[in-house]
């Protein structure tokens, strides 16, 4: 999705394309089916929407608006043969803008790949899938066999309303205007490219404002099918961007905010530009919740005109003004007194690693090594020889910190979340060739800019090991190492990536007061902030009257004190995760217990998209070092200002009967209460069962905890399957369930 920073603004539509091959004759294929649904984003923040698909983004200072109408549906049909057989669909664009400078807009699949694979796969391993043509718009091609593409409509009056200078190229295409005739052998066709390459299909642009009704122009998506395919359904995922002329390409990553990143959808992925130089990188929301570079930062040490860079708080993560230094020539002593920043290869692509010598180097001509930095630098010259504190400030833009060695906003979080490993393996190729594939693209960016580039890649963190040593996440394609655990000496020059956690100005959980829960009206919602470890939520002004959290809490692995979290006075330690189950064994109350692995559904025998994040013993939900009381604590480990809820009965205020019963929401089956759209349960989250000692009920069942104990070794909770909801089920203090919290 994209817009600009100052007065023009661009943006983004959607479009699902899904193929369903047919029978022909004795052949496993046949009919296709084209169509097309629409995700609309305005202003980074994405809607569905069955109608039609219309957006406008509207500056208030200057009133500039970039507009974009479709079609909402692409009928295709195809009987596939042994020697191929063409399709094709038109949707007719519409384009209006009263920018003086006129605009430019441009076609690519939504994601970083733009084959079209078998029902949803994302790999070429597949029995089947479309490659995109080699044809471009400078020079399409006609479709080879199981390939796909776009053309452009060849309206030769240049005074017609659909006259379009740039389909000059295409051949024949004005045979299928309006859906007459039909293509033939001799029609030419353009590969849609990726995301990130989006610029190498420009479809329409205008020098000037629109008139009043904008420009209208078809295009049309072909597919060429054989019956070598198997049966299935095809699909990708289609963007239009649509640029404002002389103005920034993209908005800012200074500019973005936590309900934008929260909003996005997982695995997909937009352009930021950075405010301090205008380069712009891929953002992808992953699936740990949290949106990643996922291009190498390559910010110089000097601007434009060759002053030396000076960070400010306003476009960096830094609490004062903070000087960089000029870049470093190759053969330059490695120093980690100075700070020391190389672009040698910044602008190489990852094809130059030897994948026949290299079987783990991925060729991804999409992603760049960016610079490389020194400790220093990384830390935006705060991190000296001598530190051994972790560092808060960085050369990332503002709202962005290099990650952490653990916890939500790590590595080693993140490797969790895609099934990699987080534990140091030397057996680790099939992870290092993972890992510099979408959605994650890691390249393989070397050391020092030296003959490692191509062969192994390691990335600063900001937590240091000792005097020498700071964490980063590393893996080596020649050997195999893997290594989310990763230490380097603070003069090495390694790549930098930065973790989006949100802007200063994003309200936060701690200040979120019972006015503000009012003003938002019954059933809306907003995105907060936890200061503690900057998670970010979605909060529900429910029909009970309260506020409530509508994702499951997830912080782990830190201390968190009174000023921040609900408790009184002091501090609390809430454990890492478990390392084994035999951990966590029996019915363990007499201390706090959490595990991340298992609630992530890591080991699970369903469907791994059943988790509940973090799942925690009810020692740990209170805020406890020992369990063993029969009386509420009142305390949690809840964000200030929160709380778990209580137990008790419907007309008991914060508690989960009065949430789900017939004075709220009259929920009284799991199903009723996923198909809810407002309180965000939307899977059976599972729990770990103390037991068995392994996670259980995933797809099945869901559990939260309340405050309320019931005796030394039980307490209060909620519980849910597809036919039954419990709110006042009574369960061991030992067991691991999930936390929603409910404010005071």
């Amino acid at each position: 999705m994209h817009q600009h920073r100052n007065a023009n603004r661009g943006l983004t539509i959607y479009q699902n394309f899904i193929f369903r091959p047919k029978y022909y004759k004795t052949f496993t294929l046949g009919l296709f089916a084209f169509l097309c649904a629409y995700v609309v984003a305005s202003t980074f923040t994405p809607v569905q929407t069955s109608d039609a698909s219309t957006v406008t983004i509207t500056n208030n200072t200057s009133d500039y608006y970039i507009t974009i109408t479709s079609a909402d549906s692409l009928p295709l049909a195809v009987t596939s043969k042994p020697t191929g057989q063409l399709a094709y669909a038109a949707d007719t664009i519409n384009i209006t803008t009263n920018s003086d400078n006129g605009y430019k807009l441009y076609v690519s699949t939504s994601g970083n790949d733009n084959n079209i694979y078998q029902n949803g796969s994302s790999s070429t391993a597949s029995s089947g899938y479309f490659q995109p043509t080699t044809g471009t718009v400078a020079a399409p091609a006609a479709l080879a066999q199981n390939t796909w593409g776009f053309a452009l409509s060849k309206v030769t009056d240049t005074t017609a309303a659909k006259y379009n200078p740039l389909a000059s190229t295409f051949a024949n295409i004005s045979e299928y205007v309006n859906n007459t005739g039909a293509p033939t052998t001799d029609s030419t066709w353009a590969g849609v490219p990726t995301l990130a390459n989006s610029e190498q299909a420009k479809i329409s642009e205008a020098s000037a404002a629109n008139a009043p009704n904008g420009n209208d122009f078809d295009i049309y998506y072909g597919v060429d099918a054989s019956t070598t395919l198997p049966t299935g359904n095809y699909s990708t995922e289609i963007t239009y961007t649509a640029i404002s002329e002389g103005v920034n390409r993209f908005p800012t990553m200074q500019d973005f905010t936590a309900e934008q990143c929260y909003n996005m959808a997982t695995n997909t992925s937009i352009n930021l530009s950075d405010s301090r130089d205008d380069k712009y990188y891929r953002v992808t929301k992953m699936a740990d919740g949290h949106c990643w570079m996922t291009d190498n930062l390559a910010l110089d040490g000097t601007d434009a005109a060759g002053n030396v860079r000076v960070l400010t708080p306003s476009d960096s993560n830094v609490e004062q003004n903070r000087t960089l230094a000029p870049n470093i020539e190759n053969g330059t002593a490695a120093d980690a007194s100075a700070i020391q920043i190389s672009s040698s290869y910044a602008n190489e692509v990852t094809s130059t690693c030897d994948a026949t010598a290299l079987p783990n180097c991925i060729v991804n001509t999409s992603t760049k090594y960016g610079n490389s930095y020194n400790w220093k630098a990384a830390t935006a010259g705060v991190g000296t020889p001598e530190t051994t504190d972790n560092i808060t400030e960085s050369i990332c833009p503002k709202g962005w910190q290099l990650p952490d060695m653990l916890g939500v906003y790590s590595y080693s979080n993140l490797m969790l979340h895609y099934g990699l490993p987080t534990e140091n393996t030397s057996s680790g190729g099939e992870a290092s060739k993972t890992v510099q594939q979408s959605p994650l693209f890691f390249p393989l960016s070397g050391y020092n800019n030296n003959a490692t580039v191509g062969k192994m890649a390691a990335f600063w963190e900001r937590t240091t090991v000792d005097v020498n040593l700071v964490s980063s996440f590393a893996f080596n394609a020649n050997n195999n190492d893997f290594t989310p655990l990763n230490a380097n000496l603070k003069p090495t020059t390694i790549a930098v990536r930065c973790v989006f956690s949100g802007q200063p100005t994003d309200p936060t959980m701690q200040d979120f007061t019972t006015t503000q829960c009012n003003n938002l009206g019954t059933n809306a919602s907003t995105v907060l902030v936890d200061r503690r470890n900057r998670e970010f939520y979605r909060v529900v002004h429910a029909q009970d009257g309260n506020c409530w959290m509508a994702d499951n809490l997830s912080i782990y692995g830190q201390t968190i004190s009174a000023a921040d979290s609900d408790f009184s006075s002091g501090t609390y330690d809430i454990p890492a995760s478990i390392t084994q189950t035999t951990e966590w064994n029996q019915n363990i109350y007499n201390k706090p217990m959490v595990d991340v692995a298992h609630g992530l559904g890591q080991h699970a025998t369903n469907d791994p998209a059943y988790y509940g994040q973090v799942y925690y013993n009810w020692t740990a939900a209170v805020a406890l070092t020992n369990g063993s009381v029969t009386t509420a604590p009142g305390t949690s480990i809840c964000p200030s200002g929160w709380q778990l809820p209580v137990n008790g009965g419907d007309t008991t205020n914060k508690s989960w009967a009065k949430l789900l019963g017939p004075s709220s929401y009259n929920i009284t089956t799991g199903t009723q209460l996923i198909e809810n759209s407002y309180l965000g349960f939307t899977k059976y989250y599972g729990y770990w069962y103390l037991y068995g000692a392994s996670e259980n009920g995933q797809g099945s069942h869901g559990h939260f905890w309340s405050g309320t104990p019931s005796a030394e070794t039980g307490a209060y909770h909620l519980f849910y399957n597809s036919g039954n909801v419990n709110p006042q089920d009574n369960d061991d203090k030992g067991q691991g369930f999930s936390i929603r919290c409910v404010l005071r």
